[in-house]
């Protein structure tokens, strides 16, 4: 498999940044890597704080035992998640992730033209 396919797989499908690791860019690999990081820490952040919220707030008795009941505070804390710094988080993980595949795409193609050189010379 070629070196441009595989670091494109890398950051596609692992973690945005990691084709970049494997092909030695190091520092571009870290910086898509602390974007997409940080964007998915935010968004992890928050869920823990709604799910405990939730839960303490079953233990308390102050929602119902309920299927129905739970689901619908679950359905009413989602609209967090529509709030501008989450959806920033949610854009700089999409924009990492696309950005980190796209750049991992044309630096592997780069190296593969080098390696195409060196064996001919």
């Amino acid at each position: 498999m070629k070196l441009s396919i595989k670091a494109t797989c890398l950051s596609a499908f692992l973690f945005p940044g990691s084709g970049q690791f494997f092909l030695k860019c190091y520092l571009r690999g870290i910086i898509f890597m602390a974007i997409a990081g940080v964007g998915l820490y935010l968004i992890m952040a928050t869920a823990f704080t709604i799910a405990l919220a939730i839960a303490n707030d079953i233990q308390m008795g102050n929602i119902p035992l309920g299927i129905a009941s739970i689901r619908e505070v679950i359905r009413q804390a989602m609209d967090v998640y529509k709030e501008p710094s989450l959806i920033n988080a949610k854009i700089a993980i999409i924009g990492a992730w696309a950005v980190s595949s796209i750049d991992a795409y044309i630096e592997g193609k780069k190296k593969e033209k080098i390696m195409q050189g060196n064996e001919k010379a």
